[in-house]
């Protein structure tokens, strides 16, 4: 798969015009997650809003998640609270966690903000999809162009499985890609299937993938007795992570190992992921001193430092029987940091392809592939040097946090040109 396509970065000569420019207009941000939330998606909408002032937009943002009140840039927080709707959707056939009564409070704030602030674009990122929702009510209550960024897709996610929720996801989905002026995917893959299931909206598709963030470099390797191969972030599904733990107790029953790595999790263990803590593999190699696992969420700075400290890095792709579209947040991290990663995806991902051309060692594990595969390959990983080194330069240009901001501003720029094109002189001028 070739990801120099939809998205390229914009030519080097027009960022440089762009970020010439005053922040003059300003972009009303609906992220439900914001830091200083530890959540991964906080930190999309946290990199666009650092970076939009340089190409002239000046981010508003409103968020569920508890933040100072700020000024650069400016945020209001609008927290979360469960109310009977909610309970009522947890407790029966429908999700819990869509937040469906912060709707009504995102947009009273944002009626106040657009009083005084008049914002000329307005973009909302999900999950949860009924941020979508909120932005849909104040295109048509305010006539505000809108673009609708999906971190995670609304049909076809594993997660949501119930078949009312499929019902609701499918209706959903299809009445926020009709009315939003553009649609932003994180990947190609689930761009290109959009587009093939949209095909009378294919024009509102980009894809801006996730960046890095800025400042996340390798850290010099303690003086450690073993090498230490460490996965970061939350782990929902073990089907991936009990395949590695049964080759490395494969391998370490061989005795193959001169220095066997020790393996470390960090990050919450969901429901599915529990069910490796009960593998005799798991057993054999904690007992062996070889594993440990913190089981629960940690602060995102001390993840990041174990990240870069660590000799080696572990990377489960998502699992979804539809088709996997999708890349794990942290592989970006992981490349930044720039030491060997271990993935384990399957053949033509986008996990595989990012990886080929970032220029990072690494070694990746498919799903066909037989035990005795598993166990080469994972000996090749072994023998990589724990050296940290620096990403291919287009690679790097292409998906840092900058490049990434403008594409996103370069969507807001056509947005506003067709709105003003469809809106007419005399529309135009009875709104301003």
């Amino acid at each position: 798969m070739d990801l120099s396509g939809l998205s390229k970065s914009p030519p080097v000569a027009s960022l440089t015009a762009k970020m010439s420019q005053p922040p003059n207009r300003s972009v009303l941000m609906l992220a439900p997650a914001f830091p200083p939330d530890n959540l991964i998606g906080a930190r999309r909408p946290a990199r666009f809003a650092s970076h939009l002032p340089n190409f002239s937009y000046k981010p508003l943002i409103i968020t569920a998640s508890v933040v100072q009140s700020t000024t650069e840039p400016a945020v209001w927080s609008v927290p979360y609270r469960s109310r009977i709707l909610d309970r009522i959707f947890e407790r029966t056939i429908l999700l819990g966690g869509d937040q469906y009564t912060w709707v009504s409070s995102a947009v009273r704030k944002a009626n106040c903000i657009i009083a005084q602030e008049t914002p000329c674009v307005q973009y909302s990122t999900s999950p949860p999809w009924t941020v979508h929702l909120a932005a849909m009510r104040l295109k048509r209550a305010h006539d505000l162009p809108w673009v609708a960024d999906f971190r995670d897709p609304i049909v076809g996610n594993s997660g949501r499985n119930r078949a009312l929720v499929r019902a609701v996801d499918r209706v959903a989905e299809r009445m926020i890609v009709m009315a939003a002026d553009a649609v932003v995917l994180n990947t190609e893959l689930r761009c290109d299937d959009w587009r093939a299931r949209y095909p009378q909206w294919r024009d509102k598709f980009s894809v801006i993938h996730n960046g890095f963030d800025d400042g996340l470099t390798a850290l010099p390797l303690p003086d450690r007795s073993l090498p230490l191969w460490i996965h970061t972030g939350s782990l929902y599904r073990s089907r991936y992570s009990i395949r590695l733990l049964d080759a490395l107790a494969r391998l370490r029953e061989r005795g193959i190992w001169s220095a066997p790595p020790k393996l470390r999790f960090i990050g919450e263990l969901g429901k599915d992921a529990l069910t490796m803590c009960r593998s005799d593999s798991f057993r054999t190699l904690e007992r062996a001193g070889l594993l440990s696992i913190t089981e629960h969420a940690i602060p995102l700075v001390e993840a990041r430092t174990e990240a870069r400290t660590a000799d080696k890095l572990i990377l489960f792709d998502h699992v979804n029987p539809r088709g996997n579209m999708e890349v794990p947040a942290k592989l970006y991290d992981y490349l930044k940091v720039g030491r060997p990663i271990l993935a384990f995806t399957v053949r033509g991902s986008e996990v595989e392809a990012l990886l080929r051309q970032s220029g990072i060692a690494h070694v990746c594990l498919y799903e066909d592939q037989m035990e005795s595969q598993v166990d080469a390959s994972i000996l090749e990983f072994a023998r990589l040097e724990p050296v940290a080194r620096p990403m291919a330069p287009q690679f790097e240009q292409q998906f840092n946090a900058m490049s990434q901001t403008g594409r996103l501003a370069g969507i807001f720029d056509k947005v506003l040109a067709n709105s003003k094109i469809h809106r007419g002189p005399s529309n135009e001028k009875a709104r301003s």
